[in-house]
């Protein structure tokens, strides 16, 4: 009989593609923990015309909860929820996971967004998927570089233009990992 770890190990691969992940990096990527104002604890939310809510009924099967965007009003830049990081390994690969659905399709997807210090310059966007959101709830994931980031950010991104009122987005269980070589 093999050792537990062994056959732990021997699933982590093969569920990994060959490497193995991380503990997740994001903070309150669960949406377990809302402010008094209803905004999730942690992640910075900036220049907010919309309202949001934690979704108990509407998540993806096996996770807890789900932070719905209702879009109520016209603005004329997309709508973010960010968490930013200083502290990411420079040239690492990093793998960003999450699940998104928006009322009609198109309307929310996941942003990743490398940053220099020096010179002060966005290095790199990358927007997860390329396709955005359809009407069901769909797994995205990205995995990057971080190049010579001195700091990464990972945004909730949502259309706010005018054929986006009184639509909702949905984005649940977001996840940041660290990608090392299998040993």
């Amino acid at each position: 009989m093999m050792p537990r770890i062994l056959i732990f190990m021997t699933a982590a691969l093969l569920f990994s593609g060959g490497s193995l992940l991380a503990d997740n990096l994001i903070k309150n990527g669960d949406f377990a923990a809302i402010a008094p104002e209803g905004l999730p604890e942690v992640w910075k939310v900036s220049d907010f015309v919309q309202t949001t809510t934690v979704d108990v009924r509407d998540k993806p099967a096996g996770v807890a909860r789900s932070l719905r965007v209702d879009i109520e009003r016209e603005f004329e830049t997309h709508g973010q929820i960010v968490q930013s990081f200083s502290d990411l390994k420079q040239e690492t690969t990093y793998l960003l996971e999450g699940w998104i659905k928006s009322s009609v399709p198109g309307i929310g997807y996941l942003q990743i967004k490398l940053y220099s210090k020096t010179p002060k310059a966005e290095l790199m966007k990358i927007n997860v998927p390329k396709e955005k959101s359809t009407g069901e709830w769909r797994k995205v994931s990205q995995e990057f570089s971080t190049l010579k980031a001195d700091n990464v950010n990972v945004f909730l991104r949502f259309h706010q233009d005018k054929d986006a009122v009184d639509q909702k987005v949905w984005f649940a269980d977001i996840r940041l990992s660290e990608k090392t070589a299998a040993p």
